[in-house]
């Protein structure tokens, strides 16, 4: 298991969003493009698990530390906020 900022994991990034997209369309959603990444994976951060003998990325996970977003980006800034209306 690993972690780290999109701009340290390029080519894994490319890879996690790629297979999210794999995922999403395997139940009927996704964005109808190569990879699934957006502008919050540019300042989340990066949880994935690397499969060592098969030599892949076998899980991904966003991270994001809620205050720090919010004062850098405001509430728009934290993805949850992309898909649900949170009282505040």
């Amino acid at each position: 298991m690993w972690y780290a900022d999109a701009d340290q994991i390029p080519t894994i990034l490319k890879e996690i969003g790629r297979l999210r997209e794999v995922t999403f369309r395997g139940v009927g959603e996704g964005t109808g493009k190569t990879e699934d990444l957006d502008e919050f994976d540019q300042y989340y951060q990066h949880l994935f698990l690397w499969h060592t003998e098969a030599r892949q990325v076998i899980g991904g996970y966003r991270l994001g530390h809620a205050k720090n977003i919010i004062e850098q980006k405001g509430y728009e800034g934290l993805y949850i906020c992309s898909l649900f209306s949170l009282a505040r």
